[in-house]
């Protein structure tokens, strides 16, 4: 994961959400990169919904509304999406593009915890679900 996500693994900034919309070297390492933040602020939206009162999801929402034209904006269209499995691809600088499986667990004692898991496609997604 360090060698896929550098910048953002080693960096100070730790927030994904702050990483997609705030850092530009993002929007070439992955393909397609409005469809996915529009898909990563929809899955946030769920998590944001069971804390709608915490101060530092309100802080994190007014903070990228404020630094990002575009986080506002697709903010603003209140699309939600539960968290599932699909197909991820990169432009890495040095492998070149790299596709990858996605699948989150959410933890069921705390679900504010996520492990997500990122395989290597050798074959189509759609074979990957009935594994």
């Amino acid at each position: 994961m360090v060698e896929l996500f550098p910048l953002w693994l080693k960096g100070p900034e730790k927030n994904v959400l702050r990483y997609m919309f705030l850092d530009l070297s993002v929007r070439t390492l992955v393909v397609d990169w409005e469809s996915r933040a529009r898909r990563l602020l929809a899955h946030f939206r769920v998590d944001f919904g069971r804390h709608i009162d915490d101060p530092k999801m309100l802080d994190l929402v007014r903070g990228l509304s404020e630094e990002s034209d575009l986080f506002q904006r697709f903010w603003g269209e209140q699309q939600v999406l539960c968290w599932d499995g699909n197909e991820k691809s990169f432009n890495h600088p040095r492998r070149g593009l790299l596709k990858f499986f996605q699948t989150t667990f959410l933890a069921a004692a705390d679900p504010t915890l996520k492990l997500v898991i990122l395989r290597p496609c050798s074959q189509p997604a759609s074979t990957h679900l009935g594994q």
